[in-house]
């Protein structure tokens, strides 16, 4: 597979609602064996005060957080699952 440099270098990011597709088609384990950070909670500082404006974890899913990790890593992950299936065609 070859890529750009910008999806070489660039992140890439995972939802919930994206994890539970690949979950239902038995990747999501997979994918979480890859270097990864979960981002649970966003919060806004400032000298004034503290402002938590997502907190995922309060989700009720299997997924309550988001994923990101190098796009490289997810498109490679991606293509190689994919090029299992007889009607899988790259296209770049």
């Amino acid at each position: 597979m070859e890529l750009s440099e910008g999806a070489k270098t660039g992140r890439v990011i995972v939802g919930g609602g994206p994890a539970g597709v690949l979950d239902q088609i038995g990747l999501a384990q997979l994918l979480h064996e890859l270097p990864h950070a979960k981002i649970r909670l966003m919060r806004m500082v400032t000298s004034a005060r503290t402002i938590d404006f997502v907190d995922l974890s309060r989700l009720k899913t299997k997924f309550p957080y988001i994923m990101m990790m190098p796009q490289f890593d997810f498109l490679e992950f991606l293509c190689t699952r994919a090029e299992q299936l007889p009607s899988f065609q790259q296209m770049c």
